[in-house]
């Protein structure tokens, strides 16, 4: 029962992982599951793992490094949040392009 309202289950697909995921990988999971995001890993190489995400209707690709080496050099959570600001613009972007398309005497330049 949802008592009115409709429940929204958000989750990344990790059918492609093919190996171990290392913490910075989990911790990248975990963040666009709470954050909302839908989405899937593309691809998962030995120093990179790749991933489409989509929230609101806007979609981006995302990419973090292999830090196994090295897991002091990058700071996951600051990561994250460099990707939530970004992420945030590109949307606040589709919607001014959005809002442009709809005027009369709107027009994108290209």
């Amino acid at each position: 029962m949802t008592y009115g309202y409709k429940r929204i289950i958000t989750m990344i697909d990790t059918s492609k992982i093919r190996k171990y995921t290392n913490e910075h990988e989990e911790y990248a999971i975990k963040w666009f599951n709470d954050h909302g995001f839908d989405g899937r890993v593309t691809h998962q190489w030995t120093t990179e793992t790749a991933f489409e995400v989509e929230k609101n209707g806007v979609k981006d690709n995302f990419r973090i490094t292999s830090t196994n080496m090295y897991p002091e050099k990058c700071n996951i959570k600051e990561y994250m949040e460099q990707f939530n600001k970004s992420f945030e613009m590109k949307c606040d972007i589709v919607k001014m392009k959005e809002e442009l398309a709809q005027r009369k005497d709107g027009f994108i330049r290209r």
